[in-house]
């Protein structure tokens, strides 16, 4: 830790309030349910699901790759390839976990929350195993 621990609870912070919250916003109330409006009927029924309830709806999976594939743009940034495609694929499945909450609850600020959970636990791991 020679950078200090400053900046170690600046990225804390960061991580633990800004990016789970930020890329929630823009991926569960701007994506998901917009998608997953667009697919129930006129009548105002969700479509026919043979009369079970899907664990996977089409606006869960679309948003969670959408989410996954927004985790590439890391290659801009100077991400090797490999790294951000291997974070996107975790980014993804993160993303379907996070999509079946939101849809069963509707609660972005929970989604957020819990997204803000795994991201500093993450980073908190990461420092742990560069000791």
């Amino acid at each position: 830790m020679a950078a200090g621990l400053g900046p170690i609870l600046l990225n804390v912070l960061f991580q633990g309030v800004m990016v789970g919250f930020s890329e929630e916003m823009v991926f569960r109330p701007a994506v998901h349910l917009p998608l997953g409006l667009q697919m129930i009927r006129k009548d105002g029924m969700a479509p026919p699901s043979g009369g079970r309830r899907s664990v996977l709806s089409p606006a869960m999976l679309v948003t969670a790759l959408l989410f996954g594939l927004y985790h590439m743009t890391n290659v801009a940034f100077g991400a090797p390839v490999i790294a951000a495609a291997a974070q996107s694929a975790f980014a993804a499945f993160i993303g379907l976990l996070l999509g079946f909450y939101y849809e069963r609850s509707r609660d972005y600020i929970g989604a957020a929350v819990l997204h803000n959970a795994l991201d500093v636990s993450g980073y908190l791991a990461a420092l742990l195993v560069a000791r």
